[in-house]
C-alpha cells in the first residue's frame, strides 16, 4: 500500500500572483514480481519471484502560480527531494538501503475551460530532478481534470519519466481524487 499527503501554505497573493510553501510525505510498502529470476533460476519459488519494497518520500517545496487569464495559467515549483528506499531479496537473503537527495525544478501550463463552455481542465508539466549523486530525470506530464468545484482535484493523469544515468524510461498513470477545505 501507499500513502501519502502534503500541506501546502499560500504566503502571498497578489491579484493573478500567488507563492506558497509546502510538502508532500509519501510513505509506502509492497511487493514488487521479478518473473525473469524465477525464469532464469528454473525454481518456481516465492523468493524467486518476489522482492519486498519499503519507501519514504519527502519534498519541501517553494510553488509560485500565475493566472494569466481566465482559461491560462502558469505554475513553477523549485524543492529538495529525500527518499529512502530499503529492498529485501528473499532469493539471495541481502536487504539493500539506498538515500537519494534530488533538487527538484518543474513548470505547469494549464487551461481551464470553465468560463467558456465546460469545467474541463488540461495541464501540462515538466520536471527536471538533478540528483546528487549525478543522476538526471526528466518527467513529462498531462491530464484531463473536472474543475467544477475550487476545492476539489478530480481527473486522470499520464506521466513519462526518462533517467540519464541507465536510460531508464517508466510511463505511468493515475486517477486523481484531491479535496482541499
Amino acid at each position: 500500500p501507499m500513502f501519502g499527503g502534503g500541506l501546502t501554505v499560500r504566503v502571498l497573493r497578489a491579484g493573478a500572483f500567488q507563492l506558497s510553501v509546502g510538502a508532500d510525505v509519501v510513505v509506502a510498502s509492497g511487493v514488487n514480481m521479478n518473473p525473469l529470476l524465477m525464469i532464469a533460476s528454473g525454481v518456481l519459488e516465492r523468493k524467486k519471484l518476489l522482492v519486498d519494497i519499503g519507501l519514504i518520500n519527502v519534498d519541501p517545496a517553494v510553488r509560485v502560480a500565475i493566472g494569466l487569464s481566465r482559461v491560462f495559467g502558469i505554475q513553477s515549483s523549485f524543492g529538495v527531494g529525500y527518499t529512502r528506499t530499503k529492498i529485501e531479496n528473499p532469493s539471495d537473503g541481502t536487504n539493500t538501503v539506498t538515500k537519494d537527495a534530488t533538487l527538484k525544478w518543474g513548470m505547469a501550463l494549464s487551461l481551464d475551460f470553465a468560463s467558456v463552455f465546460a469545467p474541463l481542465g488540461l495541464l501540462g508539466g515538466y520536471q527536471l530532478n538533478k540528483e546528487f549523486d549525478g543522476g538526471t530525470t526528466h518527467q513529462i506530464e498531462g491530464g484531463f481534470y473536472y474543475t467544477g468545484r475550487p476545492n476539489l482535484t478530480l481527473g486522470v493523469g499520464v506521466a513519462a519519466q526518462l533517467r540519464s544515468v541507465d536510460d531508464e524510461k517508466n510511463i505511468g498513470g493515475q486517477f486523481s481524487l484531491y479535496y482541499v477545505w
